[in-house]
């Protein structure tokens, strides 16, 4: 077995910093040439970030001061970008409270509502953002306040087609082949702002446009490379550190993970601490077997979901790593919530099996649903 990497004849290893670094590029230049053609927007508004990713951007400030700093710096500065926006709505309800005063007061007065809550987002970007979970979940709101000031709008005869010229060129009231474009995500300056803090596709690739991600990635790049490219390294310190982070923040914050390059002494040390804070942990080992997650691992229950579970074996897969990851986002689906930590002592490349949703275009990406960590020398 290779030390530093999986071995030419396909044989397991170590997973290095270049083969991940790799598969990021690769599906960096995917999605940097797909997102946002089509001009829905799933992708630009990040509508299907969630609350778990929230929580994993929460856990990236705790880590590090320098991290949280940027982003609320750069959440402040994105709120000067809204607050043109929102003197191009005030300026444009002006004229449509000329003009239609007399005969259309309640839709006035959403319009009003609409826009009271753009500016009070406002206010919370510059006053009161510290960065914590419950902050980044309220960012979410942004892209249902901004439809609704636009649905607003657009209840008055020609609001749409006025907005995009009294707004001018600084906003983001452009007009596309579908109407006004959709904005940006909240947390997207010039570049994605918290990048290396989320899922490496905030839209999740719930994509079936022209251009098409699903396709795209499935065309371009195997099913190795699609999970190695959600693989952050880190040390076993910065990993205990990260386990630490979360159960200071509540159960709740421990996240599902698949650590690869790690033992079972390590297994054992992950299983102590989340001991600290759950009422058991269940421990499997699978002796010099490889991780099949539809024989290893139960389907989870209200009652298995209060103990997490750590498997350690002796390989994983990318196909087991997304059956994981299909069977967390399911039991999220049955408002179920388990904490599943795999510690693999080397990685297996699939030799060209692949899962059959994979095969079939119909990934749904759910890999969001893990944290996935190769451990690197310190």
């Amino acid at each position: 077995m290779s030390e530093t990497g999986p071995s030419p004849d396909g044989g397991a290893g170590r997973i290095d910093r270049a083969e991940i670094d790799a598969a990021k590029g690769r599906l960096d230049r995917i999605v940097s040439d797909v997102c946002g053609a089509c001009e829905l927007n799933c992708c630009l508004e990040g509508t299907m970030a969630g609350t778990d990713d929230m929580h994993r951007i929460a856990k990236a400030c705790r880590r590090s001061p320098e991290f949280k700093s940027r982003v609320i710096s750069e959440l402040r500065a994105r709120a000067l970008e809204l607050r043109r926006d929102l003197e191009g709505m005030e300026t444009t309800s002006r004229l449509l409270k000329a003009r239609f005063a007399q005969d259309r007061a309640e839709d006035l007065g959403r319009l009003d509502d609409s826009l009271a809550r753009w500016r009070a987002f406002c206010d919370f970007l510059d006053n009161d953002f510290e960065a914590s979970s419950n902050d980044l979940v309220h960012c979410l709101m942004f892209s249902a306040i901004r439809a609704m000031a636009l649905r607003a709008m657009t209840a008055f005869p020609g609001g749409a087609n006025v907005l995009p010229a009294l707004a001018g060129p600084g906003t983001s009231f452009q007009v596309g082949r579908r109407g006004v474009k959709p904005d940006r995500c909240i947390f997207h300056r010039e570049t994605c702002m918290v990048a290396e803090a989320k899922p490496h596709k905030c839209a999740d690739f719930y994509c079936s446009t022209e251009p098409g991600l699903i396709d795209r990635v499935t065309d371009q790049m195997t099913i190795d490379e699609f999970v190695l490219a959600h693989f952050e390294s880190q040390t076993r310190p910065e990993i205990l550190r990260l386990l630490d982070i979360e159960l200071s923040m509540g159960p709740e914050h421990v996240a599902s993970k698949v650590i690869v390059g790690g033992g079972g002494d390590f297994a054992d040390g992950v299983a102590a601490q989340l001991r600290s804070a759950f009422a058991g942990v269940t421990e499997k080992c699978i002796e010099g077997g490889h991780l099949d997650v539809q024989v290893d691992i139960p389907p989870p229950t209200s009652d298995s979901c209060a103990r997490p579970l750590v498997v350690h074996c002796a390989t994983a897969d990318a196909v087991g790593v997304y059956e994981l990851s299909v069977m967390l986002v399911r039991a999220r689906g049955e408002t179920l919530h388990p904490v599943v930590v795999v510690v693999a002592d080397e990685w297996r490349p699939c030799a060209g099996t692949e899962h059959p949703l994979w095969r079939e275009r119909a990934i749904s990406q759910p890999l969001s649903a893990l944290a996935l960590i190769a451990i690197v020398e310190e």
